[in-house]
Protein backbone atom coordinates (compact mmCIF):
# COMPACT_ATOMS: atom_id res chain seq x y z
CA UNK A 1 0.00 0.00 0.00
CA UNK A 2 1.61 3.05 -1.06
CA UNK A 3 1.73 5.94 1.74
CA UNK A 4 2.83 9.51 1.73
CA UNK A 5 3.92 11.77 4.47
CA UNK A 6 2.62 14.62 3.10
CA UNK A 7 -1.00 13.32 4.05
CA UNK A 8 -0.24 12.57 7.97
CA UNK A 9 -2.69 14.46 9.97
CA UNK A 10 -0.96 17.08 11.65
CA UNK A 11 -1.58 15.88 14.82
CA UNK A 12 0.16 12.48 13.76
CA UNK A 13 2.75 14.23 12.18
CA UNK A 14 3.66 15.91 15.29
CA UNK A 15 3.41 12.63 17.62
CA UNK A 16 5.99 10.86 15.12
CA UNK A 17 8.36 13.91 15.31
CA UNK A 18 8.13 14.07 19.23
CA UNK A 19 8.94 10.13 19.47
CA UNK A 20 11.95 10.50 16.99
CA UNK A 21 10.24 8.05 14.75
CA UNK A 22 12.11 7.91 11.11
CA UNK A 23 9.31 7.72 8.52
CA UNK A 24 11.74 5.88 5.70
CA UNK A 25 8.73 4.87 3.72
CA UNK A 26 8.07 4.20 -0.13
CA UNK A 27 7.57 8.28 -1.33
CA UNK A 28 6.39 7.88 -4.79
CA UNK A 29 4.97 10.15 -6.76
CA UNK A 30 2.63 9.63 -10.16
CA UNK A 31 4.10 10.57 -13.85
CA UNK A 32 0.92 10.73 -16.21
CA UNK A 33 1.01 11.40 -19.74
CA UNK A 34 4.65 12.95 -19.89
CA UNK A 35 5.78 10.43 -22.68
CA UNK A 36 8.78 9.67 -20.62
CA UNK A 37 8.11 5.63 -20.66
CA UNK A 38 8.86 5.71 -24.45
CA UNK A 39 12.39 5.96 -23.02
CA UNK A 40 12.34 3.46 -20.64
CA UNK A 41 13.82 -0.21 -20.94
CA UNK A 42 12.80 -2.88 -18.44
CA UNK A 43 15.86 -4.56 -16.69
CA UNK A 44 15.21 -7.54 -14.92
CA UNK A 45 18.34 -7.99 -13.49
CA UNK A 46 20.23 -5.97 -10.96
CA UNK A 47 21.51 -3.11 -12.63
CA UNK A 48 25.04 -2.93 -12.90
CA UNK A 49 27.07 -3.97 -15.56
CA UNK A 50 29.61 -5.44 -13.28
CA UNK A 51 28.84 -8.12 -10.95
CA UNK A 52 27.67 -7.41 -7.57
CA UNK A 53 29.97 -9.00 -4.71
CA UNK A 54 28.49 -12.56 -3.36
CA UNK A 55 27.42 -11.05 -0.31
CA UNK A 56 27.08 -7.35 -0.14
CA UNK A 57 25.47 -7.68 3.12
CA UNK A 58 28.27 -9.35 4.35
CA UNK A 59 30.88 -6.87 3.39
CA UNK A 60 28.77 -4.25 4.61
CA UNK A 61 29.30 -5.81 8.07
CA UNK A 62 33.34 -5.59 7.92
CA UNK A 63 35.33 -3.44 9.08
CA UNK A 64 36.95 -2.31 5.81
CA UNK A 65 36.28 -3.53 2.37
CA UNK A 66 38.97 -3.28 -0.73
CA UNK A 67 37.80 -3.66 -4.14
CA UNK A 68 39.42 -3.66 -7.74
CA UNK A 69 37.83 -2.85 -10.97
CA UNK A 70 39.65 -1.45 -14.14
CA UNK A 71 36.80 0.86 -14.53
CA UNK A 72 37.12 2.77 -10.65
CA UNK A 73 40.43 2.18 -9.68
CA UNK A 74 40.67 0.21 -5.89
CA UNK A 75 38.59 1.28 -3.16
CA UNK A 76 38.77 0.90 0.51
CA UNK A 77 35.31 0.76 1.92
CA UNK A 78 34.37 1.64 5.52
CA UNK A 79 31.06 1.06 6.57
CA UNK A 80 29.76 3.77 9.11
CA UNK A 81 26.27 4.85 10.83
CA UNK A 82 24.97 8.13 10.84
CA UNK A 83 22.60 8.51 13.76
CA UNK A 84 20.54 12.22 13.61
CA UNK A 85 21.62 15.17 15.48
CA UNK A 86 20.38 15.85 19.35
CA UNK A 87 18.52 18.78 17.80
CA UNK A 88 15.74 16.54 16.06
CA UNK A 89 14.48 15.07 19.23
CA UNK A 90 14.81 18.50 21.51
CA UNK A 91 11.06 18.82 21.25
CA UNK A 92 9.75 16.69 24.23
CA UNK A 93 6.52 15.44 24.92
CA UNK A 94 5.19 13.56 27.74
CA UNK A 95 4.53 9.71 27.21
CA UNK A 96 1.26 8.49 26.67
CA UNK A 97 -1.04 6.87 28.64
CA UNK A 98 -2.29 4.08 26.98
CA UNK A 99 -1.33 2.43 23.79
CA UNK A 100 -4.54 2.23 21.59
CA UNK A 101 -4.63 -0.13 18.31
CA UNK A 102 -7.32 1.14 16.12
CA UNK A 103 -9.04 -1.78 13.89
CA UNK A 104 -10.57 0.10 11.36
CA UNK A 105 -13.89 -1.27 9.73
CA UNK A 106 -14.70 -4.20 11.73
CA UNK A 107 -17.42 -5.56 14.41
CA UNK A 108 -16.62 -7.19 17.66
CA UNK A 109 -16.74 -10.75 15.79
CA UNK A 110 -14.50 -9.92 13.02
CA UNK A 111 -11.85 -8.58 15.46
CA UNK A 112 -11.96 -11.62 17.38
CA UNK A 113 -11.66 -13.70 14.10
CA UNK A 114 -8.24 -11.07 13.59
CA UNK A 115 -7.06 -11.68 16.81
CA UNK A 116 -7.31 -15.99 16.17
CA UNK A 117 -5.53 -16.02 13.02
CA UNK A 118 -2.87 -13.54 14.49
CA UNK A 119 -1.97 -17.28 15.95
CA UNK A 120 -1.92 -15.64 19.70
CA UNK A 121 -1.12 -17.40 22.66
CA UNK A 122 -4.17 -18.48 24.82
CA UNK A 123 -3.27 -15.75 27.71
CA UNK A 124 -2.85 -12.62 25.10
CA UNK A 125 -5.84 -13.69 23.47
CA UNK A 126 -7.94 -13.64 26.54
CA UNK A 127 -6.43 -9.86 27.10
CA UNK A 128 -7.63 -8.64 23.87
CA UNK A 129 -10.94 -10.28 23.99
CA UNK A 130 -11.00 -8.71 26.92
CA UNK A 131 -14.39 -5.90 25.96
CA UNK A 132 -13.49 -3.67 28.98
CA UNK A 133 -10.54 -3.04 27.07
CA UNK A 134 -12.84 -2.04 23.77
CA UNK A 135 -14.16 1.04 22.44
CA UNK A 136 -16.39 0.78 19.94
CA UNK A 137 -16.85 3.45 16.95
CA UNK A 138 -18.79 3.56 14.01
CA UNK A 139 -15.47 3.75 11.90
CA UNK A 140 -14.13 0.49 13.76
CA UNK A 141 -12.57 -0.26 17.34
CA UNK A 142 -10.16 0.48 19.57
CA UNK A 143 -8.55 -1.77 21.55
CA UNK A 144 -5.90 -0.87 24.11
CA UNK A 145 -3.65 -3.63 25.21
CA UNK A 146 -1.96 -4.39 28.41
CA UNK A 147 1.54 -3.60 28.09
CA UNK A 148 3.01 -6.92 29.36
CA UNK A 149 0.72 -8.05 26.18
CA UNK A 150 2.56 -5.53 23.72
CA UNK A 151 5.89 -6.53 25.24
CA UNK A 152 5.69 -10.34 24.97
CA UNK A 153 3.58 -10.90 21.67
CA UNK A 154 5.63 -13.63 19.69
CA UNK A 155 7.51 -12.61 16.76
CA UNK A 156 4.93 -14.05 14.16
CA UNK A 157 1.74 -12.76 15.83
CA UNK A 158 3.02 -9.42 16.16
CA UNK A 159 4.36 -9.52 12.50
CA UNK A 160 0.48 -10.18 11.66
CA UNK A 161 -1.21 -8.10 14.50
CA UNK A 162 1.11 -5.12 13.40
CA UNK A 163 0.78 -5.69 9.34
CA UNK A 164 -3.09 -5.06 9.78
CA UNK A 165 -2.66 -2.18 12.13
CA UNK A 166 -0.60 -0.27 9.55
CA UNK A 167 -3.27 -0.37 7.17
CA UNK A 168 -4.69 2.65 9.35
CA UNK A 169 -3.37 6.30 9.51
CA UNK A 170 -4.24 6.34 12.89
CA UNK A 171 -1.41 3.74 13.65
CA UNK A 172 1.26 5.77 12.78
CA UNK A 173 3.74 4.12 14.37
CA UNK A 174 2.92 0.92 12.99
CA UNK A 175 2.84 2.05 9.76
CA UNK A 176 6.19 3.64 9.83
CA UNK A 177 7.78 1.25 11.61
CA UNK A 178 12.05 1.63 12.03
CA UNK A 179 13.55 -1.03 9.49
CA UNK A 180 16.67 -2.49 9.11
CA UNK A 181 18.67 -4.91 7.28
CA UNK A 182 16.90 -8.31 8.31
CA UNK A 183 20.47 -9.99 9.98
CA UNK A 184 21.63 -6.16 11.06
CA UNK A 185 20.27 -6.20 14.78
CA UNK A 186 23.64 -6.20 16.04
CA UNK A 187 25.73 -3.91 13.77
CA UNK A 188 22.77 -2.01 14.40
CA UNK A 189 22.73 -1.04 18.06
CA UNK A 190 26.59 -1.52 18.38
CA UNK A 191 28.19 0.78 20.75
CA UNK A 192 24.45 2.32 21.51
CA UNK A 193 25.47 3.32 25.12
CA UNK A 194 22.10 1.30 25.79
CA UNK A 195 22.21 -1.26 28.41
CA UNK A 196 22.29 -4.64 27.68
CA UNK A 197 18.66 -4.97 29.06
CA UNK A 198 17.01 -2.40 27.01
CA UNK A 199 18.80 -3.80 23.73
CA UNK A 200 17.52 -7.49 24.46
CA UNK A 201 13.90 -6.18 24.93
CA UNK A 202 13.83 -4.19 21.89
CA UNK A 203 15.48 -7.19 19.88
CA UNK A 204 13.05 -9.17 21.57
CA UNK A 205 9.85 -6.99 19.92
CA UNK A 206 11.21 -6.50 16.72
CA UNK A 207 9.44 -8.83 13.78
CA UNK A 208 10.00 -9.61 10.04
CA UNK A 209 8.45 -7.68 7.59
CA UNK A 210 9.15 -8.23 3.85
CA UNK A 211 12.34 -9.76 4.52
CA UNK A 212 13.26 -6.46 6.67
CA UNK A 213 13.86 -6.12 10.76
CA UNK A 214 10.85 -3.83 11.68
CA UNK A 215 10.66 -2.39 15.30
CA UNK A 216 7.20 -0.48 15.86
CA UNK A 217 6.86 0.23 19.94
CA UNK A 218 8.20 3.41 20.46
CA UNK A 219 5.43 4.31 23.01
CA UNK A 220 5.90 0.99 24.96
CA UNK A 221 9.49 1.98 25.20
CA UNK A 222 8.40 5.74 26.05
CA UNK A 223 6.10 4.82 28.57
CA UNK A 224 8.73 2.31 29.95
CA UNK A 225 12.31 3.95 30.22
CA UNK A 226 13.21 7.31 31.76
CA UNK A 227 13.34 10.30 29.00
CA UNK A 228 17.39 10.40 28.59
CA UNK A 229 17.02 6.63 28.04
CA UNK A 230 14.11 6.98 25.12
CA UNK A 231 16.38 9.69 23.57
CA UNK A 232 19.21 7.20 23.34
CA UNK A 233 16.76 4.61 21.85
CA UNK A 234 15.61 7.08 19.32
CA UNK A 235 18.59 8.12 17.90
CA UNK A 236 20.28 4.35 17.87
CA UNK A 237 16.51 3.36 16.19
CA UNK A 238 17.17 6.35 13.89
CA UNK A 239 20.71 5.37 12.26
CA UNK A 240 21.50 5.10 9.09
CA UNK A 241 24.02 2.73 7.21
CA UNK A 242 26.24 4.77 5.00
CA UNK A 243 30.04 4.01 4.05
CA UNK A 244 33.28 6.37 3.65
CA UNK A 245 34.69 5.75 0.28
CA UNK A 246 38.71 6.18 -0.29
CA UNK A 247 40.21 5.57 -3.67
CA UNK A 248 43.70 4.20 -3.22
CA UNK A 249 46.18 5.93 -5.86
CA UNK A 250 49.76 3.98 -6.28
CA UNK A 251 52.67 4.84 -8.63
CA UNK A 252 51.55 2.79 -10.85
CA UNK A 253 47.64 3.86 -11.22
CA UNK A 254 46.73 5.01 -15.03
CA UNK A 255 45.44 8.31 -13.64
CA UNK A 256 44.10 8.75 -17.85
CA UNK A 257 41.88 5.81 -17.16
CA UNK A 258 40.90 6.63 -13.51
CA UNK A 259 40.13 10.36 -14.35
CA UNK A 260 37.90 8.59 -17.35
CA UNK A 261 35.68 7.71 -15.09
CA UNK A 262 35.39 9.57 -12.14
CA UNK A 263 35.71 13.32 -13.83
CA UNK A 264 33.53 15.84 -15.25
CA UNK A 265 33.95 18.65 -17.37
CA UNK A 266 33.87 20.78 -14.10
CA UNK A 267 35.99 18.24 -11.87
CA UNK A 268 39.00 17.36 -14.38
CA UNK A 269 41.19 20.46 -13.73
CA UNK A 270 40.20 20.70 -9.93
CA UNK A 271 41.01 17.00 -9.24
CA UNK A 272 43.59 16.36 -11.51
CA UNK A 273 46.57 18.48 -9.85
CA UNK A 274 45.50 16.55 -6.46
CA UNK A 275 45.91 13.00 -8.11
CA UNK A 276 48.92 13.35 -9.94
CA UNK A 277 50.71 15.00 -6.48
CA UNK A 278 49.15 11.53 -4.54
CA UNK A 279 50.98 9.23 -7.07
CA UNK A 280 54.04 10.75 -6.89
CA UNK A 281 54.33 9.84 -3.18
CA UNK A 282 56.76 6.37 -2.99
CA UNK A 283 53.69 4.32 -1.79
CA UNK A 284 50.84 6.34 -2.72
CA UNK A 285 48.08 7.84 -0.77
CA UNK A 286 44.04 7.51 -0.43
CA UNK A 287 41.66 9.98 -1.72
CA UNK A 288 38.23 10.24 -0.15
CA UNK A 289 36.20 9.72 -3.24
CA UNK A 290 33.93 12.49 -2.35
CA UNK A 291 36.36 15.28 -4.12
CA UNK A 292 35.45 13.84 -6.88
CA UNK A 293 31.66 14.83 -6.48
CA UNK A 294 30.54 17.90 -8.23
CA UNK A 295 29.43 21.11 -6.03
CA UNK A 296 25.77 19.72 -4.81
CA UNK A 297 26.47 15.97 -3.33
CA UNK A 298 29.53 17.16 -1.87
CA UNK A 299 28.01 19.08 0.40
CA UNK A 300 25.43 17.53 1.18
CA UNK A 301 26.79 13.84 1.60
CA UNK A 302 26.92 12.02 5.37
CA UNK A 303 24.51 15.81 6.36
CA UNK A 304 20.95 15.78 7.20
CA UNK A 305 18.91 18.75 6.37
CA UNK A 306 18.12 21.11 8.64
CA UNK A 307 14.84 21.06 10.80
CA UNK A 308 13.51 24.22 9.95
CA UNK A 309 10.20 24.86 8.19
CA UNK A 310 12.40 25.77 4.98
CA UNK A 311 12.67 21.54 5.38
CA UNK A 312 9.00 20.70 5.65
CA UNK A 313 7.69 23.71 2.68
CA UNK A 314 10.53 22.01 0.35
CA UNK A 315 10.85 18.72 1.27
CA UNK A 316 14.05 16.57 -0.75
CA UNK A 317 13.14 13.86 -1.77
CA UNK A 318 15.48 11.29 -3.76
CA UNK A 319 14.68 12.87 -7.10
CA UNK A 320 15.79 16.23 -6.12
CA UNK A 321 18.95 14.56 -5.26
CA UNK A 322 19.51 12.24 -7.89
CA UNK A 323 18.12 15.34 -10.32
CA UNK A 324 20.45 17.90 -8.79
CA UNK A 325 23.27 15.55 -8.63
CA UNK A 326 25.97 16.86 -11.67
CA UNK A 327 24.94 20.83 -10.80
CA UNK A 328 27.29 23.16 -9.07
CA UNK A 329 24.24 24.66 -7.16
CA UNK A 330 20.80 22.88 -6.14
CA UNK A 331 17.72 23.81 -8.53
CA UNK A 332 14.63 23.32 -6.55
CA UNK A 333 12.70 23.00 -9.98
CA UNK A 334 13.27 19.47 -9.18
CA UNK A 335 10.82 19.32 -6.86
CA UNK A 336 8.41 19.37 -9.42
CA UNK A 337 7.72 15.42 -11.13
CA UNK A 338 7.02 17.27 -14.46
CA UNK A 339 9.68 18.95 -14.66
CA UNK A 340 11.69 16.25 -14.02
CA UNK A 341 10.74 13.86 -16.51
CA UNK A 342 11.25 17.34 -19.04
CA UNK A 343 14.77 16.71 -17.93
CA UNK A 344 15.21 13.06 -18.25
CA UNK A 345 13.51 13.21 -21.47
CA UNK A 346 15.49 16.16 -22.80
CA UNK A 347 19.20 15.50 -21.71
CA UNK A 348 19.27 11.99 -20.68
CA UNK A 349 19.22 8.42 -22.54
CA UNK A 350 18.29 5.45 -21.19
CA UNK A 351 21.23 2.51 -21.66
CA UNK A 352 20.79 -1.06 -20.59
CA UNK A 353 22.71 -1.36 -17.29
CA UNK A 354 24.37 1.53 -14.78
CA UNK A 355 28.49 1.29 -15.21
CA UNK A 356 29.14 4.96 -15.04
CA UNK A 357 29.63 7.43 -12.25
CA UNK A 358 26.48 9.85 -12.00
CA UNK A 359 24.33 7.24 -14.10
CA UNK A 360 20.26 7.58 -12.70
CA UNK A 361 18.69 4.50 -11.47
CA UNK A 362 15.11 4.80 -11.48
CA UNK A 363 12.83 2.11 -9.85
CA UNK A 364 9.73 2.49 -11.47
CA UNK A 365 5.77 0.82 -11.70
CA UNK A 366 3.67 0.57 -14.64
CA UNK A 367 -0.13 1.75 -14.16
CA UNK A 368 -1.42 0.83 -17.27
CA UNK A 369 -0.92 -2.39 -19.61
CA UNK A 370 0.13 -0.59 -22.19
CA UNK A 371 2.71 1.74 -19.46
CA UNK A 372 1.42 4.78 -20.70
CA UNK A 373 1.61 5.84 -17.18
CA UNK A 374 4.07 4.86 -14.59
CA UNK A 375 4.54 5.39 -10.49
CA UNK A 376 8.09 6.68 -9.93
CA UNK A 377 9.26 4.67 -6.59
CA UNK A 378 12.79 5.80 -6.00
CA UNK A 379 15.85 7.21 -7.79
CA UNK A 380 19.07 7.32 -6.75
CA UNK A 381 22.59 7.71 -8.54
CA UNK A 382 25.11 5.41 -9.12
CA UNK A 383 28.31 5.62 -7.80
CA UNK A 384 31.04 2.50 -8.41
CA UNK A 385 30.80 -1.20 -7.83
CA UNK A 386 27.29 -1.65 -5.84
CA UNK A 387 27.61 1.52 -3.85
CA UNK A 388 24.49 4.60 -4.38
CA UNK A 389 24.09 7.59 -3.26
CA UNK A 390 20.84 8.38 -2.34
CA UNK A 391 18.46 10.25 0.02
CA UNK A 392 15.69 7.87 1.32
CA UNK A 393 12.38 9.64 1.15
CA UNK A 394 11.50 13.30 1.90
CA UNK A 395 11.44 13.39 5.22
CA UNK A 396 13.84 15.72 6.96
CA UNK A 397 14.88 13.64 9.09
CA UNK A 398 16.53 11.45 6.34
CA UNK A 399 20.62 11.91 5.43
CA UNK A 400 22.42 12.29 1.86
CA UNK A 401 24.26 9.34 1.99
CA UNK A 402 26.32 6.49 0.25
CA UNK A 403 25.09 2.97 0.64
CA UNK A 404 25.22 -0.90 -0.90
CA UNK A 405 22.18 -1.03 -2.99
CA UNK A 406 20.91 -3.39 -0.52
CA UNK A 407 20.82 -1.41 1.90
CA UNK A 408 19.42 1.03 0.14
CA UNK A 409 16.58 -1.00 -0.43
CA UNK A 410 15.28 -2.08 3.07
CA UNK A 411 13.89 1.48 2.49
CA UNK A 412 12.18 0.80 -0.14
CA UNK A 413 10.25 -2.76 -0.52
CA UNK A 414 8.34 -1.78 -3.02
CA UNK A 415 11.43 -1.48 -5.46
CA UNK A 416 11.78 -4.97 -5.63
CA UNK A 417 9.32 -5.97 -7.54
CA UNK A 418 9.06 -2.55 -10.10
CA UNK A 419 10.84 -2.58 -13.34
CA UNK A 420 14.40 -0.66 -13.44
CA UNK A 421 15.35 1.95 -15.90
CA UNK A 422 19.17 3.68 -16.16
CA UNK A 423 19.31 7.07 -17.68
CA UNK A 424 22.87 8.57 -18.90
CA UNK A 425 23.93 12.04 -19.61
CA UNK A 426 23.08 13.12 -23.11
CA UNK A 427 27.15 14.30 -22.54
CA UNK A 428 28.66 11.01 -21.59
CA UNK A 429 30.47 9.72 -24.38
CA UNK A 430 30.34 6.09 -23.20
Amino acid sequence: MKRSVSKMPQSARRNRQAFGLLMATNLAFLLIGMGLILFLHHIKALPFEDELPSSPQAAARTASVTSQSPAWGILEVTPIMLEQPEEYFSHYVPPPKNISWFFPRRNPEQLLDLFKACDLPEEHLRALADSTRWKVAPQGIWVDPPLDVVRDLPAASRQKLYEVLAESPENQSYGYPFHYRKDGFQEWFAQSGLPEKTIRLIEQMTYIQNGRLRFADIQYLHMTLPPQEVLAVSRTLSRTPSLIINLRINPETDLKNLLAYWGTETSLRRIKPLLESVKRLPEGGRINAAWFFPAVPRMHVYTYPSPTNSAVDKPQDCFWTAMNFFNDEPDDRFLDPRYVARVLKNEFRTVPKAGRFGDLILYFRPLQPDASDIEMVHMCVYIADDIVFTKNGRDPRQPWVLMRLSDMLVHYPAATGPAVAIFRRNNWQL
